[in-house]
């Protein structure tokens, strides 16, 4: 899942990336109320896929410019 979100990253852009890896961590019940949200704030894509990055463990690692 993490490397399909950097994958997305270099190909569509952070949002976009961001929505399909918080998309690839909630259940398939959440997912239709989660869309509608994402599209009302668009920015919560980004901020809960950063929150999710951190999480995981993976704010301290060094990463290339894609």
């Amino acid at each position: 899942s993490y490397d399909r979100y950097l994958k997305g990253v270099s190909q569509q852009g952070i949002v976009k990336a961001s929505k399909v890896f918080m998309l690839d961590c909630v259940t398939d019940e959440s997912r239709e109320e989660l869309l509608k949200d994402m599209e009302e704030y668009p920015g919560i894509a980004v901020s809960v896929g950063n929150k999710l990055t951190e999480i995981l463990g993976l704010t301290n690692a060094n990463l290339k410019k894609l």
